[in-house]
């Protein structure tokens, strides 16, 4: 993609504006990729009491080390393979959404219900059975309604002459009444 825009940019551009252009492209894809890499650094320490002795640099490191190790073998294949990553993606988004919004408007019903200070005490948190539990319901429904070039399922082939993707739906939908109906037991038997 960088030789692409050069090619457009550079050879005709006003007195090198075209390759001032091209620094600032490539100056906002590292700027782009510094959230994400302290995301992972505080997502790693926040996700296991043991992990926040580990220097958020360490963490960032290592996040930079497994973006390489993808990047490097998928620049080959770029094209395809982020239409078939973002792709998969969509679909985690629809599963993720229906938990989150399920938790929120049914049962915690305002934002006056969320105690911040409990974000890391493991005691009062959700258990996680109901939200586990959803996400992979969920992922089967995606598995089986999707219609990729990678994965047809089997209810996604039956769609049309060439198949129809509903993983999306059937993902939400199916994460939705598996976490509406076991995330009131959890709160039963746990408390939480």
């Amino acid at each position: 993609m960088g030789g692409l825009t050069y090619a457009i940019l550079v050879p005709n551009s006003l007195h090198g504006f075209g390759e001032f252009c091209c620094v600032l492209l490539a100056m906002s894809t590292v700027a782009n990729n510094i959230p994400n890499m302290y995301t992972i650094a505080l997502s790693m320490q926040a996700m296991y009491a043991p992990f926040a002795k580990v220097p958020r640099v360490v963490w960032t490191m290592c996040g930079n080390a497994a973006t390489l190790a993808i990047g490097i073998p998928a620049c080959y294949y770029f094209d395809a393979f982020m239409e078939n990553f973002m792709n998969s993606i969509g679909y985690y988004l629809a599963i993720y959404s229906a938990i989150a919004l399920t938790e929120h408007f049914l049962f915690r019903k305002s934002f006056s219900a969320y105690n911040v200070e409990d974000y890391d005490n493991w005691k009062k948190l959700p258990i996680g059975i109901a939200g586990t539990s959803a996400l992979v319901v969920g992922a089967f429904g995606v598995a089986l309604g999707m219609d990729q070039t990678y994965w047809v399922g089997e209810i996604g082939r039956l769609i049309g002459k060439y198949g129809g993707d509903i993983g999306f739906e059937l993902g939400a939908s199916w994460a939705f009444i598996t976490f509406i109906i076991l995330r009131p037991l959890e709160i039963k038997y746990f408390g939480r």
